[in-house]
């Protein structure tokens, strides 16, 4: 059964369209409520008008008073008007209008017989009734309806059924502009990246995007003096830009400003899961005392976690996020905790220049400042202690080295 809710602008109007069927013998009046009864004569729409406008208080701010809906069953069937009458009170007591004035008038001008319901949208109070996702409502009331009828069950609009089919994505690669179809490669990673992977920033979406040469960049624009949010994606090759930036508006659905802060929100709760497992294997490289930031790296990589650290002109690292590529969780350093962000990796491994006496000699001074004023010190010097304060600070911080 197809149903099919309007707010006609004349409430007269849609009366005398429907009782003019009736005077022209395609059509009949099945059943009213709350008007004018013409006992077996074809009653006048200004009547009708009349009554229903009656019930309602002048003073009603509501606009559109008129109601209109029709429902047509499935060719193959036929309703009694008894059927009708009764789907028709059902619909309207389930929308909300059981108790508002209508007529119920049966059309045959077409192919398949179907019914009209004309009813008015402000109650004896002068209150609209609530139209709410109307017509999602209707569906659904109709959906109802049929299966307690027996009635042929409606098929989704096709168009529908192809708008909510799940868009059918390639297997993700990195991309290569001298291949061509640049906007549909660059739509098949970042759809893929932002619907699986568990990111809060837009640090930790780069980091995800990094092995596919790509990169994100939120963007802030102004049109008739209100501003908006966005987010262009930037096509990569050995870190520099190879292409111009796509703004998300050019490549689809599900990659937009409002599509990537929504997964930023709903990952907070993977993201929180992981954390714990992520400080637990950075802290068990830590402890080896790895002597460079490669060395770093690489005992992070064997463990199955990826650090992207960027530097500016001087060397200097100003961002650090830890990647489970396995999982597609990335998470920045200092969410993770300041003895794993930026500022800890630049006190460990900044100047690679510097040699690795001096490097040992600061991270150990560091060390001996965070645990002088401790009580429980040991009696130990040299190495030893260096090596003991390292792994007792560990152990305090996470719990995790035993």
């Amino acid at each position: 059964m197809i149903v099919k809710v309007t707010s006609p602008k004349s409430l007269l109007r849609v009366l005398t369209y429907n009782l003019n069927k009736v005077e022209r013998g395609v059509g009949a009046v099945l059943y009213s409520q709350g008007v004018y009864n013409s006992m077996g004569q074809v009653p006048s729409p200004q009547a009708i008008y009349e009554d229903m406008m009656m019930q309602i208080p002048s003073k009603t701010r509501v606009k559109n008073i008129a109601f209109s809906c029709s429902l047509n069953p499935d060719p193959s069937e036929t309703l009694s008007d008894e059927q009708y009458v009764q789907i028709a009170q059902e619909f309207m007591e389930r929308m909300g209008y059981g108790s508002q004035p209508f007529v119920v008038v049966k059309h045959w001008d077409i192919a398949r017989q179907h019914i009209h319901i004309v009813s008015t949208r402000a109650d004896k109070l002068g209150r609209k009734i609530s139209d709410k996702h109307e017509g999602r409502k209707a569906r659904k009331v109709v959906d109802a309806l049929e299966r307690k009828y027996n009635l042929k069950l409606t098929k989704p609009d096709k168009e529908k059924v192809a708008k909510k089919k799940p868009v059918e994505l390639k297997q993700a690669k990195p991309i290569n502009v001298r291949e061509g179809n640049v906007t549909e490669q660059v739509y098949n990673v970042a759809r893929q990246v932002v619907q699986k992977g568990a990111f809060t920033s837009i640090g930790g979406l780069n980091a995800l995007l990094a092995p596919y040469n790509l990169s994100a960049k939120f963007t802030k624009s102004e049109r008739k003096g209100k501003q908006y949010d966005g987010i262009v994606y930037i096509p990569m090759e050995g870190g520099k830009p190879v292409a111009p930036p796509i703004p998300s508006k050019d490549l689809g659905r599900g990659v937009g400003y409002t599509a990537v802060k929504t997964a930023m929100y709903k990952s907070g709760k993977r993201c929180q899961e992981k954390a714990e497992e992520m400080r637990a294997t950075i802290a068990g490289v830590m402890i080896t005392r790895p002597k460079t930031l490669k060395e770093f790296t690489d005992k992070l990589n064997e463990r199955g976690l990826e650090l992207v650290a960027k530097r500016n002109d001087n060397g200097r690292i100003y961002g650090a996020t830890y990647v489970d590529r396995g999982e597609m969780v990335a998470i920045s350093g200092s969410k993770l905790g300041s003895d794993f962000s930026a500022n800890m990796l630049n006190e460990l491994f900044g100047n690679t220049q510097e040699s690795n006496t001096d490097r040992v000699t600061q991270t150990d001074k560091t060390q001996r400042r965070r645990y002088s004023s401790s009580s429980h010190r040991p009696n130990i010097s040299g190495e030893d202690w260096k090596e003991i304060s390292w792994q007792k600070y560990l152990r305090r911080k996470y719990n995790k080295v035993k």
